[in-house]
């Protein structure tokens, strides 16, 4: 076997050791909640707190942003369950970082394919 061919076949056998693990790691039955999760200042309605000075600080509020659909939805997160939300979104977004990942993988696996195939043709004469 040429040494090239090989180097080849050590390339695609070290990318799919790769996209295997990717996969194990993808198909973990982990739940998560697909948005983003931030803190944002609100005012809270009451005349007489200082949120309603115009430039006084607002009120540090948990919210969760998603979409519906089209829609874009913002949702009020209870300040007891923040931690457990934005854990769920930190998943949400390594799950998403992982499907990039993967997708970046798949074309190496192919233009390494195309490059063994380029090698591996001797032609007709």
């Amino acid at each position: 076997m040429a040494k090239s061919i090989k180097k080849s076949l050590d390339g695609l056998i070290r990318v799919e050791t790769q996209r295997r693990a990717l996969f194990n790691e993808l198909a973990r039955p982990d739940l998560f909640v697909a948005g983003s999760f931030n803190i944002i200042g609100r005012t809270c309605g009451k005349e007489t707190c200082h949120c309603a000075q115009e430039k006084a600080p607002r009120h540090p509020t948990p919210v969760l942003m998603s979409t519906d659909g089209t829609r874009r939805r913002c949702q009020v997160v209870r300040k007891t369950d923040a931690a457990r939300v934005q854990e769920l979104v930190d998943c949400y977004r390594r799950f998403r970082e992982g499907l990039s990942d993967l997708k970046h993988l798949d074309s190496k696996l192919g233009a390494l394919f195309k490059e063994l195939m380029t090698l591996r043709d001797q032609g007709y004469s």
